[in-house]
């Protein structure tokens, strides 16, 4: 009983670190609108400039095209901005390494496999304007494509360069 209970007490904690539970700001890769609801038919709040740094909220959405939303706080008031024009970044760093923290850039949905390669099973998708949190770790596999290791959707696995940049 009690190796269950740390067991499951382990595993809560691995996926809260995955998942972003960690996660405190968001920062701003290009002005942005600030919405209401996570969608392009969210009432505009206002525009958030280039470079701006938010209080991210720790929860984030998808809307029907499959772009991910995260909420922030904007103006004092609860608030979500496409991740499209956003990233977020992850408190247990030192703030003068955000500059070289590593993330993937998705650039076309993509899938997110166990194992480095084609044939991996696919964990889950990373839609196209993601930002994804990365460990720096990369592989290559027998056609000669290099994968990163990333945290999406709960999951941590490889997803192909094909599609994605790598930077920090």
């Amino acid at each position: 009983m009690k190796r269950t209970v740390v067991a499951i007490l382990a595993l809560m904690m691995a996926l809260a670190l995955c998942s972003g539970a960690l996660a405190s700001t968001v920062v701003v890769t290009g002005d942005a609108n600030a919405r209401s609801n996570p969608s392009l038919n969210g009432y505009k709040l206002g525009v958030v400039t280039q470079g701006s740094w938010l209080t991210y909220r720790n929860v984030y959405s998808v809307d029907d095209r499959g772009v991910m939303w995260y909420g922030i706080i904007f103006d004092g008031e609860e608030a979500w901005i496409s991740s499209r024009y956003s990233y977020v970044i992850y408190d247990d760093e030192e703030d003068d390494a955000y500059d070289d923290y590593p993330v993937v850039y998705v650039h076309r949905d993509s899938h997110v496999r166990d194992e480095p390669g084609l044939y991996g099973d696919s964990l889950t998708v990373a839609r196209a304007g993601s930002v994804l949190r990365a460990d720096g770790e990369s592989r290559w596999d027998d056609r000669g494509v290099e994968w990163y290791y990333v945290c999406c959707n709960g999951y941590w696995g490889w997803i192909s360069s094909r599609y994605t940049s790598a930077a920090g």
